[in-house]
């Protein structure tokens, strides 16, 4: 067999029963570190954050139910100093994360926002000073032989932070940091780093790039670097400068790419097949006398952010093949890694090794077997060896089938009208990005390919067909016009909304609604803000006795009312016995959900954006109890009125980020029509909220806006308004109720308390609203 089949018994792990049954002398200690003040760390904006100080603590726990902390030598961390720090970080930075330690919880966070994917609060200082001086003090103490390997448990992790600034959820360079002082102290001629993080350790490969001294190795997905860091830094083409031309060896995984052709992500196998044929290659030229791991674990199987698929089996085998390097003086020390029990086993895993312990679960006496490498990472791994052949003789020596690999590759076409399964992971921008890398690269439309893509991600093909309801559809637009006969034979329906604050006031409010020219008014009660606890029944109060005093005194008006205050439940039986002859009420808090829906945040605080990335599956009546509670609450009560409820509305949770985009796609139309489809289960007509609209000229004509189309679809939908111009306008032309609020703020900014109808604006609203009916019937 050719290529890496050829080199399947070689990855043949060795037998391990000598090291098994062995009992452990000095030579062969381990030692531990481990301080849970460094679970301090925290992000304040988002306790769900990935590097959540949870990392640290379920790697400990885990360590400890398998015996293994008992049996390591527990080393105790310390604070690394300002002078060890310095030795890779600038003066400013160390003192700029120092300085962190006195601000109040509200400083920190705002200078975190700062850098680049950095969280920070007061007690990060002593968390990054912790992690950087225990990874300093267990290379020490290998480099001094107490112990022949350690284990560092430690957060925040460090390979990211560069000289001058924190970044990518690191603020000290731990591992360089350890490099630089052991160096420094004279323990370590030659150091060899290997990181197998995920991500390319940006930060520690600048600190090295020009130093003959140490070496430093990563393997990491790079997906031509749109990965995390980003840039071509990763490339294997970057292999330092200087003296250090050579020493910086990269392993950049092409994942995206490797998909498009239907490559696994890679896993065990990849990452043996880089060791073998360039890291111990290398390190045997080299020889170092000590080993620093930067051991990520987010390159893991079940890591949310790393999509690659390395077993805790890969890691072991990892670690035994860095323990032949250097006499066995080995540093393990945390980066990343983001699902607890992948990075809990895997770290487990690791410290089996260096006690010599076979994998749990594997007997000792029989050989674990790898797989060969896919071929399309192992041609990464080729062509990697050809780079730096150059600096390393050991590399030139490879008999390998490139042509085979090529034909290999090629045997796979890429179909530029289908889109590609990598296109179908991660995130929107990352999703999209590998879209438009997919249409270029096969010559496809990319907006063909977008709009299928929208479809899978959103399952538009198993829409449930609630809009098709045609007779429903009918029966309620003919009980608006029914509703609404008495003051007028057509719609649309020009309504202002009342704010319920004294009785005097409203009566005053009303009259002028009606002098102008309006078809009817909405009561709204304002949200009790007191902690009174009368206080909210003195408001319902209130409300009742407005609505009777404008029942006496207008017994024809078409009278809505609007109760905060009450569940969507609640109102039925309360209008009934308080309101009888309401025409209308409008549930504040329907809960409605068309289908569940993943979202994901991007920035933080007042600049947070959330987008709806997938469709998990959509939702019916059945699998919403409290919708199905309002219908039967409605359906028991003798009340007659219609029923209006928000859906979509701007103050809400959105049912799509694009809800109120005039360049909304297939997936947030579908959403918002089998959203307003639901809620007729309960309700005749839909409320939602203007969606905003640019400057218009009066003569320019525009569609209605297609969030309106969009509810539309299944029956009335009612518009809230505050201001009335072109653009209303033309939107108005696809609502049956337009919701106008001609409320003016008297008296202290933002006091609910003294709204008041302003006349001149709701006139205004009648003037522009009846020469636009006008104008539509001609």
């Amino acid at each position: 067999q050719r290529g890496g089949a050829a080199r399947a018994a070689a990855r043949v792990a060795p037998d391990e029963r000598s090291q098994a049954t062995n009992s452990p002398s000095s030579s062969d200690l381990v030692g531990i570190l481990y301080d849970p003040r460094m679970a301090a760390h925290r992000d304040i904006d988002d306790p769900k954050h990935p590097e959540q100080p949870l990392r640290i603590i379920r790697i400990f726990e885990w360590l400890q139910a398998e015996g293994i902390v008992a049996r390591c030598v527990r080393i105790p961390c310390r604070e690394a100093t300002r002078e060890e720090l310095v030795l890779k970080h600038t003066e400013a930075h160390v003192d700029a994360m120092f300085r962190i330690a006195s601000l109040d919880v509200k400083d920190a966070v705002r200078l975190g926002r700062n850098y680049n994917s950095v969280f920070l609060c007061p007690e990060s200082t002593l968390a990054a000073t912790l992690s950087a001086g225990s990874v300093v003090e267990a290379t020490a103490h290998v480099c001094i032989g107490q112990v022949r390997s350690a284990i560092c448990v430690v957060r925040p992790p460090g390979h990211h932070a560069e000289c001058g600034c924190a970044m990518g959820f690191c603020l000290f360079g731990n591992v360089a940091v350890a490099a630089a002082e052991a160096q420094r102290q004279g323990l370590s001629k030659k150091t060899l780093i290997v990181d197998w993080d995920v991500h390319h350790g940006n930060g520690t490969q600048r600190m090295f790039e020009s130093d003959n001294q140490v070496l430093y190795f990563s393997a990491h997905r790079y997906d031509n670097g749109n990965f995390y860091p980003g840039g071509r830094l990763g490339h294997y083409s970057s292999h330092g400068s200087g003296v250090g031309a050579g020493y910086s060896v990269n392993v950049p995984w092409e994942v995206r790419r490797g998909q498009m052709r239907g490559a696994p992500t890679p896993g065990d196998a990849e990452l043996l097949d880089s060791f073998e044929r360039v890291l111990l290659p290398i390190a045997e030229a080299f020889q170092p006398d000590l080993v620093l791991v930067s051991a990520g674990f987010d390159s893991a199987e079940g890591d949310p952010l790393g999509g690659c698929q390395v077993s805790p089996a890969g890691f072991y085998e990892l670690t035994r093949r860095l323990m032949g390097v250097a006499q066995g003086r080995l540093v393990l020390a945390l980066e990343g890694g983001y699902n607890l029990r992948s990075i809990s086993a895997s770290m487990a895993a690791c410290a089996h090794a260096l006690l010599g312990d076979p994998l749990p679960g594997h007997s000792s006496g029989t050989p674990r077997v790898f797989g060969p490498p896919d071929a399309f990472h192992e041609q990464t791994v080729t062509e990697v060896r050809r780079h730096l052949a150059r600096f390393w003789p050991a590399l030139h020596d490879e008999a390998y089938d490139i042509a085979g690999t090529a034909d290999m590759l090629a045997s796979k076409p890429m179909d530029p009208t289908q889109v590609p399964a990598a296109a179908l992971e991660g995130g929107l921008f990352e999703m999209n990005l590998t879209l438009q890398h997919y249409a270029q690269e096969t010559g496809g439309n990319y907006e063909e390919l977008r709009q299928k893509h929208e479809a899978i991600l959103f399952k538009l093909d198993k829409k449930p067909a609630t809009t098709a309801n045609v007779a429903g559809k009918r029966r309620r637009t003919e009980a608006l016009r029914q509703s609404f006969l008495r003051v007028s034979k057509s719609g649309p329906y020009l309504v202002p909304t009342v704010h319920v604050i004294a009785t005097a006031q409203v009566q005053a409010a009303v009259s002028m609604a009606q002098a102008a020219g309006t078809h009817g008014i909405w009561l709204t009660q304002q949200t009790c803000q007191s902690s009174l606890p009368d206080a909210a029944e003195a408001n319902l109060s209130l409300l009742v006795e407005c609505f009777a005093v404008i029942r006496t005194a207008f017994p024809d008006l078409w009278i809505g009312l609007r109760v905060p205050q009450l569940s969507a439940v609640q109102v039925f039986a309360w209008v009934q016995d308080k309101c009888t002859t309401a025409d209308a009420v409008w549930l504040e808090n329907l809960s409605c959900k068309p289908a569940e829906v993943s979202w994901e945040t991007l920035g933080f605080g007042g600049l947070a954006q959330h987008r709806a990335v997938r469709n998990e599956r959509w939702l019916s009546p059945a699998d919403q109890p409290a919708l199905e509670a309002v219908r039967l609450a409605r359906r028991r009560s003798s009340w007659l009125g219609l029923v209006f409820a928000g859906v979509a509305q701007q103050d809400d949770h959105p049912l799509h980020h694009d809800q109120d985009s005039a360049a909304m796609g297939e997936a947030c139309r579908a959403m918002l029509q089998h959203g307003a489809a639901l809620a007729r289960f309960a309700c005749d007509v839909v409320v939602t909220s203007a969606p905003p609209r640019g400057e218009m000229s009066g003569t320019e004509t525009v569609p209605a806006h297609p969030k309106l189309l969009a509810l539309g679809a299944s029956g009335p939908i009612a518009c809230t308004w505050s201001s009335l111009g072109t653009s209303a306008l033309m939107d108005a032309a696809a609502v049956d109720v337009v919701l106008a609020d001609a409320a003016i703020g008297l008296g202290e900014p933002g006091s609910e308390s003294c709204l008041e109808m302003d006349e001149a604006k709701l006139r205004q609203w009648v003037c522009m609203w009846s020469e636009h009916t006008s104008r539509s019937n001609a």
